[in-house]
């Protein structure tokens, strides 16, 4: 029920009021609009909650609370989707792009609200996930990506249009093409899937064996963030 929105740069922090109903479990996201640089008084920023009343339990209501700094009050709103979903219960940021906010759901599932039109849509992942380390969603160039590994290779996925459903892949590199991972025979345990690059979607954030790399799924190298590059 508490909520506070900090500006890293400036330092300033700002304590919410809180919303009218209490959940035990939300899934929550957060959209600024404004230079980073630009003291909280000047930027216009939302937070958005989406509540969990049963988790793990398939549901058609989304339970939806909005804070806006410009009005400095929490709206509700309660949305119905086509298809039933279940929200992930983790500590994982929803993925924002554009007006439309991209929440993890159970079976290799995602859920996309769009604020602007205040719809709620269900879409599956492009292949099943086992939701064991290998599951990451994200942004890069303005589109929703997905990211997944197993025992073959590892995966880029682009969401072309969320109204369709329409995943494409973009990227794929197998083990044996990266030497440097096909070399351990114990590659698969060790491997976690993290982030991806803003500007380039061939870019992909990993740690393996406890060290963070950048994977670069054009060249198959691995570029160790602390310091040389490795060939693939």
């Amino acid at each position: 029920m508490d909520y506070i929105v900090r500006n890293p740069v400036t330092r300033e922090f700002r304590s919410l009021p809180r919303p009218h109903k209490a959940y035990r479990h939300v899934a929550v996201a957060f959209i600024c609009k404004g230079s980073n640089a630009t003291p909280l008084d000047g930027i216009e920023y939302e937070v958005i909650r989406a509540g969990i009343l049963q988790p793990w339990k398939l549901t058609r209501t989304l339970e939806i609370d909005t804070f806006s700094s410009v009005t400095n009050r929490w709206t509700a709103a309660s949305l119905e989707s086509s298809s039933p979903f279940a929200l992930l219960v983790a500590n994982r940021p929803a993925v924002v792009v554009g007006e439309v906010i991209y929440w993890g759901g159970m079976s290799s599932t995602v859920l996309a609200y769009d604020c602007a039109m205040e719809t709620v849509q269900l879409i599956k992942l492009p292949r099943v996930t086992l939701e064991t380390g290998d599951f990451l969603l994200g942004q890069s160039e303005g589109q929703l990506q997905h990211g997944r590994f197993d025992l073959d290779g590892l995966e880029i996925w682009v969401l072309e249009d969320y109204r369709r459903s329409e995943w494409i892949l973009k990227h794929r590199v197998s083990f044996t093409e990266v030497n440097h991972l096909a070399r351990s025979p114990g590659w698969l345990a060790p491997l976690w899937l993290h982030g991806f690059h803003s500007n380039k979607s061939e870019l992909l954030f990993i740690t393996w064996s406890g060290h963070p790399f950048w994977i670069d799924f054009k060249n198959y190298t691995l570029t160790e963030t602390g310091g040389g590059l490795i060939m693939g």
